[in-house]
């Protein structure tokens, strides 16, 4: 195999149950600097941590229908089985352009290793670039996209797997950009997260919690804090943490104190 050029990570890494890691690079692989990412595997040994690619974007010239670029981390299923997105390649249709991303799954088989498979291609009507996946307790993926939709700011999206493939809803269309991250949910199936602009005169950024229940199967959008941009910071880039009492925890990258962002905590 050629050498692996070293690309961006994205988010953190994941663990199997035998001590193995996974990621993905938003760039690098065997076409070098022009490689549009990889997803790795990191084995611990005697000698320390060997690499092993298991996928790698766009290479050998291919036109990147399969995605490109991954820029968030990887979701493990209950499968054992390895969900991700990339934020370019796909369906290249209007407004994007080098494709609008795809959300994608990598399966283990016990004799033959791994195989890539694109469960769906954004349109950029239904989002573009998307994030950070994560599942509901009936096996379905939720994730958000931070450009495309009806604004042009972004969605919320379900993808529900049926006997014909992969089933993707629009839950919610965004008027501000959500951040990477995936949202978060708790106990009544309410997804939390992060936009890393609008909401208030500063439009600083928001932290906001989406409903299931509304009309024609749409979420419902409720704001639960504006940043000022003064000692409470602005601009969130990262997602929420839920704890078990119901508080929220996050940063945000700019403003607070010293100017240099804050880690908070919302309360209810």
């Amino acid at each position: 195999m050629p050498e692996t050029v070293r690309g961006f990570a994205c988010a953190g890494a994941v663990m199997d149950e035998a001590g193995h890691l996974y990621g993905a690079t938003a760039l690098g692989g065997t076409e070098g600097f022009d490689g549009l990412g990889v997803i790795f595997e990191l084995t611990s040994g005697s000698t320390g941590w060997t690499e092993n690619v298991l996928y790698d974007f766009c290479s050998q010239g291919t036109n990147c229908s399969n995605g490109a670029e991954p820029a968030a981390g990887l979701t493990r299923g209950s499968d054992g089985n390895l969900y991700g997105t990339a934020d370019f390649g796909g369906e290249n249709a209007f407004p994007c352009r080098g494709g609008c991303g795809v959300v994608f799954r990598m399966v283990h088989h016990a004799a033959s290793g791994w195989t890539y498979d694109v469960l769906h291609r954004f349109n950029g009507h239904d989002g573009a670039n998307p994030g950070g996946l994560v599942f509901d307790q009936q096996g379905n993926l939720y994730g958000t996209t931070r450009d495309g939709g009806a604004f042009g700011f972004g969605t919320a999206f379900r993808l529900t797997p049926t006997s014909h493939g992969w089933d993707s809803t629009v839950l919610y269309n965004f008027r501000s950009h959500a951040t990477f991250d995936p949202p978060v949910f708790d106990a009544s199936n309410n997804l939390y997260g992060a936009t890393s602009d609008g909401g208030g005169t500063c439009r600083c950024g928001e932290v906001y919690e989406l409903s299931p229940g509304g009309r024609y199967g749409r979420w419902t959008y409720h704001s639960l804090y504006r940043f000022t941009g003064g000692d409470d910071g602005g601009f969130p880039q990262g997602g929420v943490i839920l704890d078990d009492d119901g508080n929220l925890f996050g940063t945000a990258s700019m403003y607070g104190r010293d100017g240099y962002g804050v880690e908070f905590e919302l309360t209810p």
